[in-house]
């Protein structure tokens, strides 16, 4: 029984049973209220003052009540929860250092015929000067370039790129291309690779001469 909103109504209910309770034999009554301990303290304080809840006097009446209570704790409303901030949008990672998507145009080729080979470049702390391209068989290289000339398509675009004559003297058959690139000291470029030692910077690619 909830002691808040029924603390005047227990109280004259046990009144009430205690003046209809001479009409019987001897009684005995137990009532457990449940309820916060401020709301219990008072409505016992109430009984006490109407005398109930104490075994009767003799000559009272043979009747005797008693009364249980249980205390709950108050439970407080929770705060409602504040709102949080956005969360901040993490950087885009940092490009690595690396020479990719290394092709040759045409893939095939006749000795004496100029292809045209191309590398993406990734140089996010600009250590890269010179990217020179050797054709597998051939004497020398050819260096590549981003600045629209020398047969490149595009100056600024990343894709660094060199046209390369085939000698007349080079053999049929599949010949690798080693792209390199160089610092303005003219040394190769290093990259670093996890838990090894670095390695120059480097990629390959390949061209089919047909007879």
């Amino acid at each position: 029984m909830s002691a808040s909103p029924c603390r005047f109504a227990v109280a004259f209910a046990l009144a009430a049973f205690f003046l209809a309770s001479h009409a019987f034999a001897e009684m005995s009554v137990s009532v457990t209220i449940n309820g916060p301990i401020e709301e219990i303290v008072a409505l016992l304080q109430h009984l006490k003052d109407l005398g109930i809840g104490q075994t009767s006097a003799p000559g009272q009446g043979p009747y005797k009540v008693t009364i249980t209570s249980v205390a709950t704790t108050s439970k407080e409303p929770e705060p409602p929860a504040l709102p949080q901030p956005p969360a901040e949008p993490q950087p885009p990672p940092k490009p690595s250092l690396a020479l990719s998507d290394a092709k040759v145009e045409p893939a095939e080729a006749k000795p004496g015929a100029s292809i045209l080979v191309a590398v993406k470049v990734s140089d996010p702390d600009h250590l890269i000067d010179t990217i020179a391209a050797t054709v597998d068989g051939m004497p020398g290289s050819a260096e590549l370039y981003d600045n629209g000339t020398h047969g490149d398509a595009a100056a600024g675009d990343g894709v660094w790129s060199g046209a390369i004559a085939l000698v007349p003297q080079t053999a049929p058959g599949e010949h690798a291309i080693s792209i390199a690139a160089f610092n303005a000291g003219g040394n190769p470029v290093m990259k670093t690779v996890e838990n090894q030692p670095p390695v120059p910077l480097k990629a390959e690619t390949k061209v089919a001469v047909k007879p």
